[in-house]
């Protein structure tokens, strides 16, 4: 969100479809969202349904940024 509104865009946080405030889509062509890695993708579903149930909606999703990072456990938690 601070990116998006630090490059001009009107942009919010939520944490689900329920958080929407409707007016927020006057005026707007195209909406859209991010979500972090460990935002649920059943929630990002909902929401984008929650959006196209408003209109007609094409959806197009982008890959951005793939990331390979691995953690390892500490060795008193490896087996």
């Amino acid at each position: 969100m601070e990116v998006a509104r630090r490059e001009g865009a009107r942009a919010y946080l939520v944490d689900d479809e329920t958080d929407v405030d409707v007016a927020w889509l006057a005026g707007a062509a195209t909406v859209g969202i991010t979500a972090g890695a460990s935002a649920p993708e059943r929630i990002v579903h909902r929401l984008v349904g929650a959006l196209a149930a408003l209109g007609p909606a094409d959806v197009e999703e982008r890959t951005q940024t793939v990331e390979s990072m691995r953690f390892r456990l500490p060795k008193e938690l490896q087996r």
